[in-house]
């Protein structure tokens, strides 16, 4: 039987150095590999289980990171694959008790660049920390609409780094006009980031043994005796609001060369959604 789908999965340990480019190979070589067997038919490729396994102690995330770390990793993945044969990025507990992780925020903001098409952009940083300093994004146009939309990343495996570069960005190929500009932002401070908080709330619990407090899966870091009580606590006094929460709009002016201009701020592990749409 010829296959319809080839699929691995894809973990990370922040122990070992970071490979840029290291997901975007893997695919290559498999849709290289693909091609060769001339199978006549398109072959989708997919991670089935994937996520930022281990932290830089060595201690096990069973739900991923749940800081902004882990929403940065996930769009530097997905940026890593677009435009390819890549069909879908799967990982375990996107959320803890209905409360939704930075992660899944990220996929939320890609859910409504489906079906959408890639188009040109042009981000420009200076190349500082480039050691371990991760920046990139993707652009798409909504044809139907004629909307545009923007993620961007800076994806950083040392935490609690503090630099924030100014990214520009060009969107080309608009129609010349004004354009409304809404950016969500994912990362230190966020709406969407209430696992900063609970580092914060949590900061006198002790994991378990070879357990993470990185870990999004709350339950299995801890054990249930000692969270109880402060889970409780913080859920009757904070909020996940388990949407994608506009942080700015602004206003841009789009000229005969098609250009729209993006000037972004990125924290260390940061994540900037942005929709484009005319006036």
């Amino acid at each position: 039987l010829l296959p319809d789908t080839v699929s691995f999965s894809y973990y990370h340990d922040l122990r070992s150095p970071e490979i840029p480019g290291d997901l975007q190979q893997l695919v290559a070589r498999w849709e290289a590999f693909l091609a060769g067997m001339q199978l006549g038919k398109p072959v989708d490729i997919t991670c089935e289980e994937g996520m930022i396994l281990v932290d830089e102690d060595g201690d096990r995330l069973w739900g991923g990171d749940g800081t902004e770390m882990g929403a940065a990793w996930d769009a530097w993945m997905l940026s890593s694959v677009e435009g390819t044969s890549f069909r879908r990025f799967v990982q375990w507990s996107p959320s803890y008790d209905g409360w939704l992780g930075t992660r899944n925020y990220v996929h939320l903001a890609a859910e409504r660049m489906v079906g959408a098409q890639l188009v040109a952009m042009e981000p420009r940083v200076l190349p500082l920390f480039s050691s371990f300093l991760r920046v990139g994004g993707f652009a798409a146009r909504n044809a139907s609409a004629g909307d545009y939309s923007v993620m961007v990343y800076q994806y950083s495996p040392a935490r609690g780094k503090l630099q924030q570069p100014h990214v520009d960005l060009d969107i080309t190929g608009l129609p010349a006009g004004s354009y409304n500009v809404t950016e969500y932002r994912i990362g230190p401070g966020s709406a969407m980031n209430w696992f900063e908080a609970w580092l914060a709330a949590s900061a006198s619990l002790t994991p378990r043994p070879d357990c993470s407090r990185w870990d999004l899966s709350i339950g299995s870091a801890y054990d249930w005796s000692a969270l109880a009580a402060p889970w409780t606590a913080f859920k009757a006094t904070h909020v996940d609001p388990k949407r994608l929460v506009p942080t700015s709009s602004r206003v841009v002016d789009v000229g005969a060369d098609g250009r729209a201009p993006c000037h972004v701020l990125l924290d260390a592990n940061c994540v900037v959604y942005m929709e484009i749409e005319r006036l």
